[in-house]
């Protein structure tokens, strides 16, 4: 049987619930599509060292670091949602 990847797209926050917009469903699917194809989360354990993050033993359950392996650009991976934070900076990611 095939797989699938279910994308929502409204968000709720309590009481209020809107719909997601396009550029924010796009980067879900994305984000979804690539983890299809085994590719996971920065803050896991399997992640490459270009992208790992180390958690921030200093920090909240969400806080990571970065370490000298990795990509500059690691802050903007689609891979992170914004419930992360990174060197003390929230991602913002997806």
């Amino acid at each position: 049987m095939p797989g699938y990847v279910g994308v929502r797209v409204g968000k709720t926050d309590g009481a209020n619930t809107e719909f997601e917009t396009a550029e924010e469903v796009g980067l879900t699917i994305a984000h979804e599509l690539l983890h299809q194809g085994g590719v996971v989360h920065p803050t896991e354990n399997n992640a490459s060292t270009d992208v790992r993050l180390n958690r921030d033993n200093n920090g909240g359950p969400n806080d990571y670091l970065t370490t000298p392996n990795n990509d500059p650009s690691v802050l903007n991976n689609i891979m992170l949602y914004n419930l992360y934070n990174v060197n003390g900076t929230n991602v913002g990611g997806l």
